[in-house]
């Protein structure tokens, strides 16, 4: 970049505004050239569709990493089938299980009560998918509860994901290495 570029005076032009955008020029005032024009999409929320009202909602269920489990036999039926339960409840653009009404990430008690399950065969059987690494357990603390974080590798729900480093949880030293390893973008927070 010239130093008489880096310099230059220009003025910055909002118009037509329609459907929460606005397009944006930015023009030389010297020389009146547009310098570059582009949209501005004006969000208050995150992008994708979130939960609400009666459309139905999807998980993606990463199909060649989930082929890898069921073929080479990693889990138990029961186990496949709590880890199955557990996505009805995974958050939007989060792999955290939150509650469906408030939202909230849900403790093991919590989550056993929500699948009626006895909370000792679920804590058994969760147990046993963290040390396979299909459900991470993130500890809070001595003496508070854990929270519980599905596999991205296998399923997500949502384009992009809110941090990322949710997703490193399972890139290193994880129990399970997937067949095919997915990768996100980080959600961009307006």
């Amino acid at each position: 970049m010239h130093k008489r570029d880096s310099e230059r005076k220009v003025v910055i032009r909002d118009h037509d505004h329609s459907n929460g955008k606005v397009y944006r020029e930015i023009i030389d005032v010297e020389t009146g050239e547009i310098i570059k024009s582009y949209w501005i999409a004006e969000m208050d929320k995150l992008p994708g569709r979130p939960e609400r009202g009666t459309k139905a909602y999807f998980v993606k269920l990463y199909r060649t990493n989930w082929r890898d489990i069921v073929s080479s036999k990693k889990l138990t039926p029961y186990e496949i089938g709590v880890f199955s339960m557990l996505l009805a409840y995974v958050d939007w653009q989060s792999p955290y299980i939150v509650h469906p009404k408030t939202g909230k990430n849900m403790s093991e008690s919590e989550i056993a009560t929500i699948l009626s399950i006895d909370r000792s065969r679920f804590h058994v059987t969760v147990q046993g998918l963290v040390n396979k690494g299909l459900v991470a357990k993130v500890s809070k603390g001595s003496g508070r509860e854990s929270h519980f974080m599905l596999n991205t590798n296998i399923c997500f729900h949502g384009n992009t994901i809110r941090d990322v480093n949710d997703h490193n949880v399972f890139a290193k030293d994880c129990a399970y290495k997937p067949a095919l390893e997915i990768r996100y973008r980080q959600s961009q927070n307006k």
